[in-house]
């Protein structure tokens, strides 16, 4: 009817469907815009994984839903995201070499031949350890989050190009700020001699463009004195482009929180497996309870983070 709300409905392939929870979660796009649901699933499912980061805890979480979603009736989109979530998580896990924390080192004997075997298999495949390597996990989470924060600009760009066929927003609120932020990324490299030094100049030139052009058009349909405010304090937002980047060292920080956690269990199943007779059931009991109410704090923590970085810091891009 006139005045009526335009209903709206998204399709998407297999893989990706279950990610529409995500989407329906924030509300549907407006009919005029984009499915984020195909952009944000890849995305979603690796912060997930890093912000659990553990092989053995991937594989139970996995295992107990595919049990969950053979038994349960209806939509089952959103337990088959944590499936893939899950394999994520166990991916993630494997190449911090973390399986239940450090439970191979810690728990196993020392210099027996089971925990030569099972550490050496674990070292083979493993990428980095976090407890000894941050700087490697928070360089991984800023560099993830830059990713997604241009892959947001680029998806704006073409959708304002292509679809929308506005020249001028493509130009003036996208491509500056995608000129504008690697142009400073560039500079930064330069002066830090990870890049050529040469190039130094080059980035700061193209950074000085991109500027000009956000100061003068991004307000573009505002008169000059309300145009020229506009574009100063859309430089200004140079700053909250950096704020959202940073906001991605959480994926870091859960990640070895949840890990320091399963630590702190298996060193309390060490002391109580000293406990004569008893000692040996009542570490068991410690361990699987403890790790069970670790999975479950650290999921529902993954999954409230990585939302939140789809929908603070992707969307609006």
């Amino acid at each position: 009817a006139e005045g009526e709300a335009q209903p709206v409905e998204i399709y998407n392939r297999p893989l990706v469907s279950p990610f529409e929870t995500v989407t329906r979660l924030y509300g549907m796009p407006v009919p005029t815009s984009v499915d984020p649901t195909v952009f944000l699933a890849p995305f979603f499912a690796i912060f997930f994984g890093l912000c659990l980061a553990d092989a053995g805890y991937g594989l139970i979480m996995t295992a107990l839903l595919i049990w969950v979603v053979r038994k349960m009736q209806g939509n089952k989109g959103a337990m088959v995201m944590l499936i893939l979530c899950g394999i994520t998580t166990t991916l993630a896990g494997a190449l911090t070499g973390s399986w239940f924390s450090d439970a191979i080192q810690s728990l196993l004997p020392q210099g027996s031949g089971v925990l030569k075997a099972l550490d050496g298999a674990r070292q083979s495949i493993m990428w980095f350890d976090p407890m000894t390597q941050p700087m490697t996990f928070f360089l991984l989470s800023l560099g993830l989050g830059y990713l997604q924060i241009q892959f947001g600009l680029f998806i704006a760009f073409f959708h304002n190009l292509v679809n929308r066929k506005d020249v001028k927003a493509a130009v003036y609120d996208q491509l500056t700020w995608i000129v504008m932020l690697n142009s400073l990324l560039g500079l930064g490299l330069s002066k830090g001699g990870i890049l050529p030094t040469g190039l130094a100049s080059v980035f700061g030139v193209l950074a000085i463009i991109a500027a000009v052009l956000i100061l003068l058009f991004s307000g573009r349909d505002l008169p000059w004195a309300g145009r020229i405010g506009m574009g100063v304090f859309n430089l200004f937002s140079t700053v909250f482009y950096g704020g959202d980047i940073l906001s991605y060292v959480r994926l870091m920080a859960l990640g070895m929180v949840g890990s320091g956690f399963g630590m702190a269990i298996n060193v309390l199943v060490k002391l109580v497996m000293g406990v004569p007779y008893a000692g040996w059931f009542l570490g068991a009991l410690l361990f699987v309870g403890g790790h069970l109410f670790n999975i479950a704090l650290s999921v529902l923590g993954a999954f409230v983070h990585s939302l939140r970085l789809q929908f603070v810091e992707f969307f609006p891009k």
